[in-house]
């Protein structure tokens, strides 16, 4: 019994202090079957504590990476000619099949209010401003139009009212998914509501697509019975709506990036002799002395599934801004004569 003790000192202060041999170390160390009685224990609390440290480093993760996608356009320099770019919102369509709630209109709005408040260099006429009322009506129709493709009728009506920029929008997707998450018997289902939206962007300079891009989010919602997202306005609706904000915010940031790394183009819609009449005006930042090279991009070409696209064409000509208004602005040619026409395009020079 004796020689199982194990020694101490005390020190000044009367603290023990251990002195065992490392003999007596040994022999106090626990058998090979009482240390293995511990390691289940211990390997489970390892492997908990590991997947807390994954959980919250992953949420951590996507919450920064949304915080900096919804900053990323606004702290973007504005690279170009310091010339504001013109974007209208065309038809926003609800492809799913809860087309009795008024979400198309919700996107459209929140997409308009981000761009407005948060991407500067990005001018959105109003329905009254430059003719925009009208484009917006032949957008509606445009797919009516035999033999002319949409790409090409969205061009040639931007052109018109001096827009840089079309956007289309659709809600493709409201559904509910379940997953189970976890391990072993820490399994558990969760519900979670799952919204997809398409945005488009096109060029009214050539009539291709700037931009084009679906995008998906999910969240997490309390459990409900089958698999109809709306069996409840007040159960779910409040839920879409918060996720149709977020998807909104990010496509507008998207697209402001986009359009503020396109130079600026402007059209001819209209010449009097040298008198040349443009879509654009002071609200872009024309001012009269500005000179403008001219460019014969009338010239169009075939692409797939029956589009057509307007050919980046050769300078044709030079004009100097002499009058502008609000929306629209006078230039007397300079040169190229009879070769300046009606739809090309110009730039600063």
């Amino acid at each position: 019994m004796l020689k199982n003790r194990v020694p101490v000192a005390l020190t000044e202060s009367g603290a023990a202090v251990n002195t065992a041999r490392i003999g007596d170390i040994q022999r106090l160390a626990p058998t090979g079957e009482a240390g293995r009685r511990g390691w289940p224990g211990l390997i489970m609390l390892g492997l908990c504590l590991v997947c807390v440290g994954v959980l919250l480093c992953g949420c951590s993760q996507v919450s920064k990476i949304q915080k900096k996608s919804r900053q990323l356009a606004r702290e973007l320099p504005f690279t170009g000619d310091g010339l504001k770019r013109t974007l209208a919102i065309g038809p926003v369509e609800n492809l799913t099949p809860y087309r009795d709630h008024p979400l198309a209109e919700q996107l459209k709005d929140r997409l308009s209010q981000t761009l407005r408040d948060g991407c500067p260099r990005v001018l959105m006429p109003t329905d009254g401003d430059g003719g925009v009322q009208s484009v917006l009506a032949a957008l509606q129709q445009g797919d009516a139009r035999a033999g002319r493709p949409k790409n090409l009728v969205l061009a040639e009506a931007g052109r018109q009212a001096g827009l840089n920029a079309i956007l289309t929008a659709a809600l493709t997707e409201i559904a509910i998914t379940r997953q189970e998450k976890g391990i072993l018997w820490y399994k558990d289902t969760y519900t979670y509501l799952r919204i997809q939206v398409t945005v488009v962007v096109y060029d009214t300079a050539t009539g291709a697509k700037l931009l084009d891009e679906t995008t998906e989010h999910r969240t997490q919602v309390d459990e409900m019975d089958g698999f109809d997202p709306l069996p409840s306005q007040a159960l779910i609706l409040p839920s879409v709506r918060a996720t149709l904000d977020l998807l909104a915010e990010s496509a507008a940031d998207r697209v402001c990036q986009r359009l503020s790394a396109q130079p600026w183009r402007g059209f001819i819609v209209a010449r009097e002799n040298d008198r040349l009449e443009l879509s654009s005006g002071a609200a872009i930042g024309l001012k009269p002395g500005t000179v403008l090279e001219i460019f014969d991009d009338s010239g169009t070409i075939d692409g797939a599934q029956g589009q057509k696209f307007f050919l980046p064409g050769l300078k044709v000509g030079e004009a100097r801004v002499s009058a502008v208004t609000e929306w629209q602005a006078e230039a007397a040619l300079l040169s190229g004569g009879e070769g300046v026409k009606t739809g090309h395009s110009v730039k600063l020079k």
